[in-house]
């Protein structure tokens, strides 16, 4: 039962990594602003900032991979400020590339015809997601680019059959997903492989749910709400803070014991639920002061060099 509970609860993080990029790419796709390179700053720094508190906890926990000597600690903050390139969070990493590419991805859709544009998507199909999915092949940009061109495919043609089939498709490829997710475990616990490719970024569940919820919440028509936008800002402090490379497992195996409730448990689902509750409180909570009392007085500072080298790279972009 432990089991059936944690893949109807954790199988969607990257379901929600799709969503995400769908609803970026649903916003860069045909903008006219300028690029905006702040942002990309902002999030920078915000990933650094992640990797320095997560850091200091692994270490006053004594759950640091590295270890605690000066050498190990050394590396911990070279890897810190490096993480938001180096792959330590993935989609940090696709994020940023994909956001730089975003005004040329932007130029190639506005000149490719819907036939072509139906080809170029078919032949991603196979050569990203399924192709991947067999052979364990990935890169952080490539997903990330799929996802854009996918999104502008949907786009250009409303009413698609995933946007007027949406509640049907989230819910029969969220049960298929859970279903062979479990056949795969009772078969052969060991199975990693496979399930790991079930709910992996490259499986084509994962793209398909993501897509149908991001439609299923689209059509919704949800009116702005000054409660969503506050609590979405600390949403990606919480991405950080459990995908943390310095974590590793121990979150979750050493400081909250999750490991040892799901083998000898029955209250492994209330556990599960608290934890979750507790991180998304605690990630939320910390982001928000950061928002708060480093990034806003941080970017109100004026800054006649920086600013200037800003507009010099958005000029660049959008010249053609």
């Amino acid at each position: 039962m432990n089991l059936v509970i944690g893949y109807l609860l954790g199988s969607w993080g990257l379901v929600g990594v799709g969503c995400f990029f769908l609803l970026s790419a649903h916003f860069l796709i045909g903008r006219s602003k300028s690029f905006g390179i702040k942002k990309i700053l902002r999030l920078i720094l915000q990933v650094i900032f992640w990797s320095f508190i997560m850091l200091a906890i692994s270490i006053e926990f004594d759950v640091y991979p590295g270890g605690s000597g000066t050498v190990a600690i050394l590396k911990g903050i070279i890897k810190a400020v490096a993480s938001p390139f180096s792959g330590a969070y993935w989609f940090i990493t696709a994020y940023i590339f994909m956001y730089i590419l975003y005004p040329f991805m932007n130029y190639i859709i506005d000149k490719l015809s819907d036939t072509f544009y139906r080809k170029l998507i078919i032949i991603l199909t196979i050569i990203v997601p399924l192709y991947a999915f067999y052979q364990n092949i990935s890169s952080d940009l490539d997903i990330a680019v799929y996802y854009y061109l996918l999104c502008g495919y949907l786009k250009r043609n409303p009413n698609n059959f995933f946007e007027r089939h949406a509640n049907s498709i989230f819910w029969v490829s969220s049960l298929l997903t859970v279903l062979l997710e479990i056949m795969f475990d009772l078969i052969n616990p060991l199975t990693v492989p496979g399930i790991r490719r079930m709910q992996g970024r490259y499986s084509g569940f994962a793209i398909i749910t993501a897509i149908s919820l991001f439609y299923i919440f689209k059509n919704l028509k949800i009116k702005p709400s000054t409660l969503i936008n506050v609590v979405a800002k600390g949403t990606l402090g919480v991405y950080l803070f459990h995908e943390s490379v310095f974590w590793n497992e121990s979150l979750w195996n050493k400081l909250l014991n999750l490991d040892v409730y799901f083998k000898n448990s029955a209250n492994y689902i209330l556990v599960y639920i608290c934890s979750v509750l507790l991180i998304y409180f605690v990630g939320t909570v910390i982001d928000l002061i950061r928002l708060n009392l480093l990034e806003k007085p941080l970017f109100s500072i004026k800054l006649p060099l920086l600013e200037r080298m800003f507009n010099k790279f958005d000029s660049y972009i959008k010249s053609e």
